[in-house]
């Protein structure tokens, strides 16, 4: 496995948190992955076994615990570690605790110039890594 190997997908409808994580993770060499709904963000999601979920709570089709229990419905994506990410102004220590209590990781904020400290989010890729198995491949039969 190499660094390209690692993808992180990004659901969020503003296009800032998308950028702000590809600023932050595109340096590392790793791919991020970008999707503005919960309809796409799940077929990519299925499709690419990321090893990070970043997800927006508010989306142009709904919203992230509606993602996130999308997620927990699928056994191979159930192991992903789901960060919901949100600007530092629109959140609250009651989002935090929602977070949590929905099955995320954690909730982890853009700085107030709009960028991301991926720093927080490495440990939770390596577990990943430790972790990840390959999937099984099966046969049109």
């Amino acid at each position: 496995m190499t660094i390209a190997d690692v993808k992180i997908l990004v659901v969020a409808a503003d296009r800032a948190i998308v950028d702000a994580a590809k600023a932050a993770f595109d340096p590392m060499g790793y791919q991020v992955v970008p999707a503005s709904g919960i309809s796409l963000g799940l077929f990519l999601a299925q499709k690419n076994l990321p090893d990070l979920i970043l997800c927006q709570p508010r989306l142009a089709e709904g919203d992230g615990h509606s993602f996130l229990a999308e997620i927990k419905l699928d056994a191979e994506l159930v192991p992903i570690p789901f960060v919901f990410i949100d600007f530092s102004d629109k959140s609250s220590t009651t989002d935090r605790d929602a977070a949590v209590t929905a099955g995320a990781c954690k909730l982890t904020l853009l700085d107030e110039d709009g960028s991301l400290d991926a720093g927080e989010l490495i440990p939770l890729i390596e577990r990943r890594l430790l972790t990840r198995t390959k999937r099984q491949e099966f046969s049109p039969e």
